[in-house]
């Protein structure tokens, strides 16, 4: 109990969170009152973002980051750096523009069909272009008998026979596709055409030589102590245009290459050079027989190739000079293991950083919406809730529980882009699915200096043109001390799920991962998520559990995946030997990504209808908790640290209380921490099962321990309460205002209609007069818009941001009249209307009451 002590206590640790902070060229004064702003918010860390600085890595920038690090230093704080002048990371503050030797090699694929026999014919290929350096690497010819894109054996190489620009060749009986694959400097788009290539080790220090490299030299004093690392905003391989579903098989998408690949694709099919050479077309048209073998060999090397060359280094290069490594990848709508837009891997992608790393923006998740697809900003006309809310942020927390180099640690970009809608309900909303998921590191996105500012609200500070963000500094502190009670313990997960990324790489059909995971998550059966280099390398089995660095799981479960790597196909089968129970959704592999028969390699592996998992895992005893009946939306995070277990539990519903008893695998007196208002409650318990209330949206944590005699009871809610009638007057200031203006003749209810455009607090204030205070404890709302500060007599009663709207206030009522003043921030959407704020429904304004007694 040391960790909620110390946050009973206001010693909870602050370097949890590190919002972006970012420049534009402002003046010291405004970059003052900014940092000022952040560190009143409780932050001690920042990360600053160059995006938006036109003078980056040029004489301004240099005073203008010198200058935050010693405002920083001054004040005990501590600085990351975005490390890029463009989004995403990879642009190198365009110094591969002066040097083109380091742009990005890839592949083109171009064919003809021609129909023989026809002797002495020579074929003309198609025109390279000179200026992206084009060659051929392949000329390969296939026989075709089926309609579409369906190429038969091993191919004909035919680049031996190309002299004086044409190709001679005897075109043997049948039709043949001619498959031309060239090697290129040609970009996706023009934007990426001076990016990085992630593939290639020289190509990838260009933004060492270009950011980190002279941020060392100018600032090398300040590394280890005031800075503390950077931050890399989705580098990718950019071989396609922005979508989310560049998977080899896309036929006019470019493909990454580096001269190493041929003999790396060789090592690993077991074949020649030459033969994968003539094999390549695979990676865009199917190939009997060899698809699957020539994209997966193909993929494992690409992101082994990622991992090394351009994560891993810039790792290696920060933990040489004592700072850390930190960012994501573009994971929306499993992008995390393609091509274009993602990295190809989520995992290897990752593995060089030293947090996991995620990001939640452009309205991936939204309130209310657990299962339908939503309209959101991406580049892809919906979000999938089945991977935003039960997939993304556990393969955050799966990388930090199972990797040893990220010490626990589980970083989320947060609330960028949602727009000003968005306000701090909606934000304590997303903070807690993050939390209860295991994410303990919070990149807020974003303070900005500069106001009004279109780009990507909302914007915490806003020059203090934010109402709302005195709130937003406690829920600061919420997300401070939720992250502190929660970490440096060991999270207990009931199953590993395989991360099947070959499976879709392989071009098979393939179960996604979110399908497997949101089965588990309706029915409270905890999971982290394991990669092929954990299963391989880094997994053992004893007394019947699967052990991955400090966590152990029940079972493995493998989504569906007509092929698997035989590497992989063999080290679950060898789990499996040792007492390890295996089941596969659906159904086993069909055989090898390198097509050979499974034998009986998974003898004693299950297959199981996904419909039918839970139900058999539960058979077994493997299920988190026991609720007494079916509570789908409740989510539940558990850890043990020092023998004593600690759950976190939250309604995931925004419409509907949870009200059951819960059965936890855990012995001790229970209690509650209330972390909004840092209080503890001793829980209703009977041994192992404790009645859990949850408003909708509420959050508790549930510890297991110790004596509970001198703790409050839980407030269930169970008392019925009195509605009051009372005589308000109302007042409104917006956030610049100091004083409040009356409102006449405005009465409880909604107020938008009234005030369209207002964006500010709305002051409510009565007189309560009672002939009896003793037995108060409670004052509830009803219902507000959207949030609340409640004020007795003078004294400060805390303030509300989702329900119960309830204030305890024992003890803060008297005989007699007493005063009462309710602060209800209204939303700022209402006044800025701005585009991001389009995707969701601006909450009602004002108290609405019953205002009750109890």
């Amino acid at each position: 109990m040391k960790k909620i002590q110390q946050c009973l206590n206001g010693q909870h640790s602050t370097n949890h969170i590190l919002p972006f902070f970012w420049q534009h060229g402002e003046e010291h004064h405004i970059l003052t009152e900014e940092i000022e702003a952040i560190q009143n918010c409780g932050l001690t860390e920042f990360c600053v973002e160059s995006r938006t600085h036109m003078q980056f890595g040029e004489e301004k920038w240099w005073e203008a980051f010198g200058f935050i690090l010693e405002e920083a230093k001054k004040r005990n704080m501590r600085v990351w750096l975005l490390d890029d002048k463009r989004f995403p990371t990879g642009y190198s503050n365009n110094y591969i523009a002066s040097h083109p030797e380091l742009r990005k090699i890839s592949l083109r694929y171009v064919y003809r069909d021609f129909a023989g026999p026809q002797n002495g014919t020579a074929l003309l290929p198609p025109l390279l272009d000179a200026d992206d350096e084009e060659q051929f690497i392949s000329i390969a010819a296939f026989k075709r008998t089926k309609e579409g894109n369906i190429l038969e054996g091993d191919g004909i190489q035919l680049i031996q026979n190309l002299k004086d620009g044409l190709i001679w060749w005897d075109i043997p009986e049948g039709i043949w596709r001619v498959c031309y694959v060239i090697r290129t400097r040609h970009a996706s788009n023009e934007r990426k055409a001076n990016y990085l290539d992630v593939m290639s080790p020289e190509s990838s220090k260009a933004i060492l030589k270009a950011v980190y490299e002279p941020h060392y030299e100018h600032f090398s004093e300040y590394f280890g102590n005031t800075f503390v690392g950077f931050f890399s905003d989705e580098p990718s391989f950019a071989n396609d245009t922005a979508n989310y579903y560049s998977h080899l098989g896309k036929e006019e998408m470019l493909v990454p290459w580096n001269d190493d690949i041929p003999a790396i694709l060789a090592e690993k099919a077991g074949r020649s050079k030459e033969e994968m050479l003539a094999l390549l077309p695979a990676l865009w048209h199917e190939i009997e027989g060899r698809t699957s073998l020539v994209r997966e060999t193909y993929m494992e090397a690409a992101t082994e190739a990622y991992s090394k060359n351009f994560c891993s280094m810039l790792g290696d290069w920060c933990r040489e000079r004592n700072v850390m490594y930190v960012g994501h990848i573009i994971e929306d709508m499993n992008a995390h293991q393609r091509l274009g837009a993602g990295g190809g891997h989520f995992f290897r992608a990752l593995d060089g950083q030293d947090m996991a790393g995620i990001d939640i923006v452009l309205h991936q998740i939204i309130p209310g919406h657990p299962d339908l697809s939503h309209a959101a900003r991406l580049d892809s006309p919906t979000a999938d809730p089945a991977f935003f809310r039960y997939t993304l942020p556990k393969l955050g927390a799966s990388h930090a529980h199972i990797q040893p180099l990220k010490k626990g640690r589980a970083m989320c970009e947060i609330f960028g882009a949602f727009g000003w809608a968005t306000g701090i309900p909606a934000m304590k909303y997303m903070s807690d699915l993050m939390l209860v998921c295991g994410i303990n590191h919070f990149v807020p996105h974003a303070f900005t200096p500069k106001y009004p500012d279109p780009d990507c609200p909302p914007h915490f500070y806003a020059r203090g043109n934010n109402h709302q963000f005195k709130l937003f500094g406690q829920l600061m502190g919420y997300m401070q001390r939720v992250t502190h009670a929660l970490t440096d313990g060991i999270h207990q997960a009931d199953v590993a799920v395989y991360y099947n990324a070959e499976a879709e790489w392989s071009g098979g059909k393939n179960m996604l991962q979110q399908e497997v995971c949101k089965v588990l998550t309706r029915r409270q059966i905890d999971f982290d998520i394991i990669p092929q280099d954990t299963v391989c390398t880094a997994a053992s089995v004893a007394e019947g559990k699967l052990l991955v660095n400090d966590e152990s799981y029940s079972a493995l479960v493998v989504p569906y995946s007509q092929y698997l790597p035989e590497k992989v196909i063999a080290a679950i089968g060898a789990l499996a030997d040792s007492g390890l129970t295996v089941l596969f959704a659906d159904a086993l592999p069909d055989c090898t990504s390198e097509q050979r028969p499974l034998g009986d390699t998974l003898a004693n592996c299950s297959a199981v209808p996904l419909c039918e998992l839970t139900a058999l895992l539960e058979k077994q005893n493997i299920r988190g908790i026991t609720p007494a009946c079916d509570t789908p939306f409740l989510r539940f995070y558990h850890i043990n640290r020092n023998g004593t277990d600690m759950f976190m539990l939250w309604n995931e519903d925004i419409f509907s209380e949870i009200d059951t008893q819960i059965t936890f695998p855990a012995e001790g007196c229970a209690s509650f921490y209330d972390a909004w208002n840092n209080r503890r409650y001793a829980a209703a318990q009977k041994g192992s099962t404790v009645r859990i209330r949850l408003a909708p949206s509420e959050s508790i944590i549930l510890t297991f321990s110790g004596s509970c005699d001198e703790l409050a009871e839980f407030d269930y809610r169970d008392t019925a309460l009195t509605a009051l009638e009372l005589d308000w007057k109302v007042s409104l200031r917006t956030a610049k205002e100091t004083e409040f203006t009356p409102l006449p003749n405005a009465a409880l209810g909604n107020l938008a209609p009234l005030l369209p455009n207002f964006s500010g607090v709305i002051r409510y204030e009565a007189v309560l007069d009672l002939e009896n205070a003793d037995d108060i404890s409670v004052i509830a709302l009803g219902n507000i818009g959207e949030t609340a500060e409640l004020t007795l007599n003078g004294e400060y009663c805390g303030s509300i941001v989702c329900k119960p709207y309830r204030f305890e206030v024992g003890g803060k009522l008297k005989k007699g009249k007493n005063t009462l003043c309710i602060d209800v921030c209204a939303n700022l959407a209402y006044r800025e209307r701005d585009k991001f704020s389009t995707y969701i429904p601006l909450p009602p304004m004002g108290l609405f009451g019953p205002i009750s007694l109890g």
